[in-house]
């Protein structure tokens, strides 16, 4: 498969990313979301997640705010 044949298979899907504000390179932050969905599970308060995931991760708290909202957005348009 070529370069272009891969892009224009996921290109839906690329544009519905990119309409919610999302860049590849914010697959990185999965991981640390997964993190942060179990600890709120688990019933703990956002607050406190957001401090020990800031430790751990080494990511600041408004980037966590930041990332959690854009993870949490609703897809509206068809993939």
């Amino acid at each position: 498969m070529k370069v272009w044949e891969a892009l224009n298979l996921v290109n839906p899907i690329l544009l519905s990313l990119k309409s919610l504000d999302l860049k590849a390179n914010d697959a990185k932050y999965l991981e640390m979301y997964k993190d942060f969905r179990r600890l709120k599970l688990e019933g703990h308060k956002v607050e406190y997640i957001v401090t020990y995931i800031s430790g751990i991760y080494k990511i600041s708290r408004p980037s966590i705010f930041s990332i959690v909202s854009k993870f949490e957005k609703e897809i509206t348009e068809s993939i």
